[in-house]
């Protein structure tokens, strides 16, 4: 499996609006596929890009 634009691109629109939601409101995507992109990006590097509270996901030192 190879890098995808997409993961990026959505971890930049997580990192800039602190919320799932939002990000797939910037992107024009469903919040599922946001969870997706964050899940397989999570699943290719084997860190967790974000450690997620309830309302708002913080970045890891690894990704930020």
């Amino acid at each position: 499996m190879r890098w995808n634009l997409e993961w990026l691109r959505t971890v930049k629109a997580i990192y800039e609006t602190n919320t799932l939601t939002a990000a797939a409101q910037e992107l024009f995507i469903f919040q599922a596929g946001v969870s997706l992109h964050l899940n397989s990006l999570e699943a290719y590097t084997g860190y967790p890009a974000f450690p997620t509270t309830r309302l708002l996901v913080l970045p890891t030192l690894r990704l930020a």
